[in-house]
């Protein structure tokens, strides 16, 4: 068939086929992501043995090994990647129907065994799924086609997760598999009436008949060709903080006493519905702005909303704080995974688009399974609190790495200021990280404090003149030392700095080890945007500084209100000092924070 004989297929045809194919694959995903473990803690499971659950997802992991195969082969009649999609359908309806006659109470590793060939051949379907996207899909498309693709995953996530997790409840097991597998023979029908030839073409003349006698060569030169293999540290470590926390928040909302339903309402309702917003701006930012450069500051935003989880985790529990942190978290997360994706498809080659685009994905999936059975370890043995922290600390690490990777392929137009800037969140990342595992439960007391005074400059660009300004900070004291953030902002003829700071503070003590005396010392991170002299556009650093201080207390016996002096020897951008004198003010011993 010629291209000019092709039938042309609108934007909405396609956006609904592929909605209705990913909330396939969505649908028995969010079930063993998110209702499985759920339902293993439920049965006394340990967070070793729900992390291990993951390999179940193992077929996503390792479907790269045969995706050159739906390149290359099919049925003529039904089309290269129907040949593919509509047979696994059917074949993941009756699987699901055969594993409602299981009983999972007294076969539980038989119903496992059931869920591993569920997932092999939902992997293999999303190889053909995926590949018909980077066919059917033209470059100013595949922004919103990756949001609706995303979308439709965490619908069907939120109905695997949440809706089942409420039917399993009340309705019992036979019956929530039951729905499952009706919903998966519905969602099926617009991919049956789909004419794969008469949009795309025949068989033949998308196959390259070369390929059939080496189908692995391909896969080879993928891999090993220039650069790849930085953008597969990238695929690696992107998703890893996300999955880590969210992996351990369901046990723990277990562990705190909260039921199926309302586990299902807040993971699934709030944490899916949050993704699917997330998704659908996502589309506007693949579609907008570069994707590359737009993965670099994701990065970044993941990080920061990653570590809200420490919020409802360190303090006292409240609904309120385990939906702020589920909304936050998931709704970036969508955002950040769209723009994953649509990166992806510009990485992928013509007439490899299946086998591509597959590997790039598996590294994903290697990735989250990883972080899943790696999350169970690590919650096992330091508790959820030191494994939430680590978590944080680590994904401002990846940070640094992303924006490395990505300037060294030159996939971004970053100048050295904002990759200096983003490294240095790698560096807020370093301390936490070297001190969770010594870090206590709960912080002790709260500290905050705000102080005025210069900033003296040397060898900054631009910057010349001593700049007077303000700081607040804010303080957790604990048994191993204070860590605080501080925020410093400083003007002075048409010059503006301002800088964010994190501080490890340990106090002087005395002989008998119990008194402090009024003497500390500072080591820490920064990072700094600032508009020097007759310029209009701000520029981005950062950096580490070291410095100390003093404390007096000024209320008789109580060291709650005092007079506090510090200074900062500041590196990057160039050296600089930053003096404050100020107040500060701390609630008393095991206030607020503790149990």
């Amino acid at each position: 068939m010629s291209s000019e004989e092709l039938r042309p297929i609108s934007s909405l045809e396609k956006l609904s086929l592929f909605a209705c194919l990913y909330f396939a694959q969505g649908l028995p995903y969010g079930f063993f992501t998110q209702a499985m473990p759920v339902y293993l803690r439920e049965a006394k499971a340990s967070l070793a043995e729900i992390g291990g659950a993951a390999l179940l997802t193992l077929p996503w992991a390792l479907k790269f090994l045969w995706a050159p195969l739906a390149d290359r082969y099919g049925f003529p009649k039904f089309g290269l990647r129907r040949s593919w999609i509509v047979p696994l359908q059917i074949l993941s309806v009756l699987a699901l129907v055969a594993v409602s006659f299981l009983n999972p109470e007294r076969s539980l590793y038989v119903v496992l065994i059931a869920f591993l060939v569920c997932n092999f051949i939902a992997a293999t379907q999303d190889v053909a799924t995926d590949g018909l996207a980077v066919d059917l899909l033209k470059p100013h498309e595949r922004g919103w086609a990756n949001s609706i693709q995303v979308g439709g995953y965490r619908v069907g996530m939120i109905a695997g997760g949440s809706a089942m997790l409420v039917i399993l409840s009340t309705l019992g097991w036979q019956v929530a598999m039951l729905m499952m597998a009706t919903c998966l023979m519905v969602v099926s029908l617009p991919v049956l009436f789909f004419k794969e030839n008469k949009v795309l073409g025949s068989l033949d003349a998308r196959v390259d008949t070369r390929l059939k006698r080496e189908p692995l060569a391909d896969l080879k030169e993928f891999l090993f060709s220039s650069d790849m293999l930085k953008w597969f540290g990238i695929l690696l470590l992107f998703k890893v903080s996300h999955q880590s926390a969210a992996a351990m928040m369901r046990p723990w909302l277990v562990d705190n006493g909260y039921t199926l339903t309302e586990i299902g309402a807040l993971t699934g309702l709030f944490g899916s519905g949050a993704g699917l917003v997330g998704a659908v701006f996502g589309g506007w930012v693949a579609s907008r702005f570069d994707r590359f450069r737009s993965l670099a500051w994701l990065a970044a935003v993941q990080a920061l909303a990653t570590a809200t989880y420490l919020i409802p985790v360190m303090t006292e529990p409240a609904v309120w704080k385990i939906v702020l942190a589920t909304i936050l978290d998931n709704s970036v997360s969508g955002v950040a995974t769209v723009t994953l994706f649509a990166a992806m498809m510009e990485r992928c080659r013509p007439r490899h688009s299946a086998s591509d685009y597959t590997l790039q994905a598996s590294i994903v999936v290697v990735s989250q399974t990883t972080a899943s059975v790696l999350a169970g370890l690590s919650a096992d043995a330091l508790g959820y609190e030191r494994h939430f922290v680590l978590v944080a600390a680590f994904s401002l690490a990846v940070v640094g790495y992303v924006v490395w990777a990505l300037k060294s392929m030159n996939l971004t137009g970053f100048r050295s200021q904002a990759v200096r800037l983003l490294a240095a969140l790698g560096m807020f990342g370093a301390m936490p990280a070297a001190l969770s595992v010594a870090l206590p439960s709960r912080a002790e007391a709260i500290e905050v404090g705000v102080g005025f005074g210069p900033l003296l400059p040397s060898r900054i660009r631009g910057v010349r003149e001593v700049m007077n300004g303000w700081g607040a900070r804010l303080g957790t004291m604990t048994s191993k030392g204070t860590f605080e953030f501080e925020v410093f902002n400083a003007t002075s003829d048409g010059s503006k700095y301002n800088s964010l700071s994190f501080d490890y503070r340990l106090d002087v003590f005395s002989n008998d080890a119990s008194a402090p005396l009024p003497v500390h010392f500072l080591l820490g991170a920064h990072g700094d945007y600032y508009t020097p002299r007759d310029v209009d556009s701000y520029k981005w650093s950062g950096g580490w500084h070291y410095g100390g201080g003093i404390r007096i207390p000024l209320a008789g016996d109580t060291e709650s209100f005092a007079l506090r002096a510090d200074f900062k020897h500041r590196f990057g951008p160039g050296n600089s000092l930053i003096v404050l004198v100020g107040f500060s003010f701390s609630t008393p011993e095991g206030g607020a924070g503790t149990p």
